[in-house]
């Protein structure tokens, strides 16, 4: 294993340089759109997965993909999605980690892909809660999980980390700044027939809500990725969130990136963070910087 570490920290400067290219264009306000369906691994990545049950904090029934990957000895990633489409899009966002044989799982929340009930950034929260129970028994090594988010994600995953101080390493995508209002479009099934039958494209209802994504209170290890050019989850009010919490933690600035990193470059930095995790040592991501496109700050 650290013969593919090093061999993986040795081409990760330069592959990034080519990686990380703008993927997404966003707006301000974000959708609560999840995706529904019956869905197996194998439509999503050619790597043999197992669909595990498990329940949230308040006993809803959920479902979850676990690779068990041919790296036991490597902490596993517990993948937090935003809130559009469901778990599929994740596994194929995270392809390239998968087929590496690092040890990653998958929860779905309710309301999205194989799940039933309503879909919620309350019920996102309550749901990530008890994919780390989950985790905690699937994973080899249940002390060394690293909960990595994107967007909204992070909202679960800065409660896991206060929930559960034994959290490995937090690794939030395109963080949600912190306490910020956002305009929430909830995509509501019944204005989505009328739209289709009267062809006037007025979709879904817009309400404002308060969320809260604090790291202040969160001592385990984090390391923030985010696009300067990111439009969706602002690039300031994100860095904010780095400032604000205790070390040891970094901020990894990707300049020529929006709201969702290439999952080539999320795939190239993961080695470099199994490295400065399990060493807490953040420094060793420094050597990112010789691309000229990407910036590291690092704190303890």
């Amino acid at each position: 294993m650290r013969r593919l570490y090093s061999a993986l920290f040795a081409l990760s400067a330069l592959l990034l340089v080519f990686a990380c290219q703008p993927t997404q264009e966003g707006s301000v306000n974000w959708r609560l759109e999840p995706e529904r369906g019956a869905l197996t691994p194998s439509e999503w990545t050619s790597i043999p997965a197992f669909i595990v049950d498990y329940t949230a904090q308040d006993g809803t029934p959920l479902k979850a993909w676990v690779w068990k990957g041919w790296l036991p000895a490597s902490p596993t990633l517990l993948y937090l999605h935003g809130p559009r489409g469901h778990l599929g899009y994740s596994a194929q966002y995270l392809r390239y980690i998968i087929e590496q044989g690092f040890p990653v799982i998958i929860p779905e929340y309710r309301g999205f892909g194989p799940n039933e009930g309503e879909a919620s950034l309350d019920a996102m929260v309550d749901d990530a809660l008890g994919a780390f129970d989950m985790a905690q028994r699937q994973a080899a090594l249940p002390s060394q999980i690293i909960v990595m988010s994107h967007s909204v994600g992070s909202l679960p995953a800065s409660e896991i980390a206060k929930t559960y101080p034994n959290v490995y390493g937090l690794v939030p995508i395109a963080a949600m700044p912190e306490t910020s209002v956002q305009q929430v479009q909830q995509s509501d099934p019944l204005l989505e027939a009328l739209r289709k039958m009267q062809q006037n494209g007025n979709a879904g209802s817009t309400k404002t809500t308060v969320v809260n994504t604090s790291f202040t209170d969160v001592k385990v290890p984090k390391i923030f990725v985010h696009g300067r050019l990111d439009n969706v989850m602002d690039y300031a009010s994100a860095h904010l969130l780095y400032e604000s919490s205790p070390g040891p933690s970094a901020f990894i600035t990707l300049d020529d990136v929006g709201h969702r990193p290439s999952e080539f470059a999320i795939a190239n930095l993961y080695p470099l963070i199994l490295q400065a995790f399990a060493t807490r040592n953040m420094s060793l991501l420094k050597p990112l910087e010789s691309s000229g496109t990407i910036h590291v700050e690092v704190k303890y």
